[in-house]
This record gives structure tokens, C-alpha cells and sequence, in this order.
């Protein structure tokens, strides 16, 4: 007998099965991601999955976008996520930060099929070893991510289709505040600035209006409550 939890989100389950586990080891294949090279793009070959036709919009199944809209709408339990992040030192500036759990959908996922590692680190410059982004450009990352990712779920959600999408995000940041305990100016970015290039038959102030707001956008321009507590070993 099917459980509550699978009675309410079949179509979750179906999607799941469908979809994402026949493709795992090719999502998390990141090799294809690696550049040379200054001013090196990235590479513009979609995943196989995204390739459109007349049941898909922008990589989306259309009935799945359907099921998922209504799945959420008449279960509003299951649009609060709670995300989850570790970081361990390694040495000097260097890091590695797991993201695996995380809660939503009504149920808790307590690990990925395969776990997200990622070396955080700073260039030689300041003493770094190169063995990874800074934090501050982990950052502009999420940011671009953000953005990106939110434009192709409205638009599939509007009709809208999208042939490409290219996020450009630079920041000013006086590095000063990371090495002192006081500094002259306030820790963190000035000014972000973002640009989006997208492919899409959609009028400019339409595509405008579906990059208006991200999570991590939101989460930047807005006041957020963050605690820190510190627990000795």
C-alpha cells in the first residue's frame, strides 16, 4: 500500500524515475565543464535532455511543469525547502564545502545520489593555492545559477522558449575586509553588476520581466537574518 507522502507526490516519483536517474552520471559529469585559457566561454552543447520539441519547453516536460504546478499549488507544504551546506578547513585559504541533504517536497532527502564537493580556495596572489573560486566568486556563481535557472523555469512556465542563456556577473570587492579585523570600508561587494545574453524569439522587456528576480537575487538586494554560533571542539 502506497504511503501518504507517495499517494501525494506520484508525479514527483515519476519524474524522478523518468527523468533523473537514467541521467545521473551524465548531470554530475563536470569534466565537459573544464576550460583553458583566458577568456575561455563555456560550452554551448546542451544536455541531451533539453533538446525541444513539441513535449518539451526550454529542457521541461510540459506535462511535467503542469503536474509540478499543480502538485505545489494544491500541497503548499511542499514549496518550503530547507538547504543545507558543510565546509571543513583544509589549510591556509583552502576549503571543501559538501552539499548533500535537504529537505522539501514534504519529505526529507538525506543524501544525492552523488554528493556535490567543492574546493573553495584564493589565488596565489593572497597566498592561495588556486585550488578552487574564492567565496566571494562562489558567490557571483550563485548568483549567475540563480538567475539563469530562474529564467528557463518562467519562461517554460509562460511558453516562452529559450534557445540559449549566457550570465555574465562581475563585482567590486575591497579584499581588505577579509584580512583585518576591523577594516575603512564594510566587508563585502559594492556593486554587482549582472548581464544576461539570451536567445529567445520573446521581446527584450519580456525577457527582461522573467529575469526580474532570482532566489539568490532576492536574497542579495533584501535584509536576510543570519545567525552564526560558535561551538568549540
Amino acid at each position: 500500500m502506497a504511503s501518504a507522502y507517495q499517494a501525494k507526490n506520484a508525479w514527483f516519483l515519476d519524474y524522478f524515475s523518468r527523468e533523473v536517474a537514467p541521467t545521473v552520471s551524465h548531470l554530475y559529469a563536470f569534466d565537459q565543464f573544464k576550460m583553458k585559457g583566458p577568456g575561455t566561454t563555456i560550452p554551448r552543447e546542451k544536455n541531451t535532455m533539453s533538446n525541444d520539441d513539441t513535449d518539451r519547453i526550454n529542457g521541461f516536460r510540459r506535462e511535467d511543469l503542469n503536474l509540478l504546478k499543480r502538485g505545489l499549488q494544491s500541497h503548499p507544504d511542499n514549496t518550503e525547502f530547507k538547504l543545507r551546506a558543510k565546509n571543513r578547513w583544509i589549510d591556509g585559504a583552502q576549503s571543501l564545502s559538501l552539499v548533500s541533504s535537504f529537505h522539501g517536497m514534504g519529505r526529507e532527502f538525506t543524501a544525492r545520489s552523488t554528493p556535490f564537493i567543492q574546493t573553495t580556495d584564493t589565488p596565489p596572489v593572497l597566498l592561495g593555492k588556486d585550488g578552487g573560486p574564492s567565496p566571494m566568486e562562489e558567490l557571483l556563481v550563485a548568483l549567475a545559477s540563480s538567475v539563469t535557472t530562474a529564467l528557463a523555469y518562467r519562461a517554460a512556465f509562460a511558453g516562452v522558449r529559450i534557445l540559449e542563456i549566457e550570465c555574465e556577473v562581475e563585482g567590486d570587492f575591497d579584499v581588505q575586509t577579509v584580512m583585518a579585523t576591523s577594516a575603512a570600508t564594510e566587508p563585502g561587494f559594492r556593486q554587482i553588476r549582472v548581464t544576461v545574453h539570451v536567445k529567445s524569439d520573446a521581446s527584450k522587456q519580456q525577457l527582461a520581466e522573467l529575469c526580474a528576480a532570482s532566489p539568490v537575487l532576492e536574497t542579495l538586494v533584501r535584509p536576510v537574518s543570519v545567525s552564526i554560533s560558535i561551538e568549540k571542539t
